[in-house]
């Protein structure tokens, strides 16, 4: 959720929408302190802004089968469904994440 102070830079789309990927950026304010850089200094805090990438995706595939083929398929509809789910969701993990990964140690070097 949003805390305090956070202004969206560029508004998130809802996911009702028919787009696959939804992405903005957020500013928001955080205070930091700042430690002296000598002994007659003091610590002080001041505060930055930090921006923060939001990507949210969601993945929706249809498949029909024919009544008869549903018929004559050896296990039921559920299982076909639960099934093709799990095959779905563990190549996400294996292709997307990755790529997910690579995108947030790129910017954080970056920034």
């Amino acid at each position: 959720g949003k805390g305090k102070g956070q202004q969206p830079l560029l508004s998130p789309n809802t996911l009702d929408e028919p787009h696959m990927m939804h992405a903005y950026l957020e500013v928001s304010p955080y205070v930091c302190k700042v430690e002296p850089r000598t002994s007659e200094e003091e610590s002080r805090h001041v505060e930055q802004m930090e921006v923060t990438f939001h990507a949210v995706s969601r993945v929706e595939i249809n498949v029909s089968f024919p009544f008869l083929l549903l018929k004559i398929l050896p296990v039921p509809k559920e299982v076909i469904e639960r099934q093709g789910s799990l095959a779905l969701q563990k190549n996400l993990d294996r292709d997307v994440v990755p790529g997910i990964r690579e995108f947030r140690e790129t910017f954080v070097t970056w920034k």
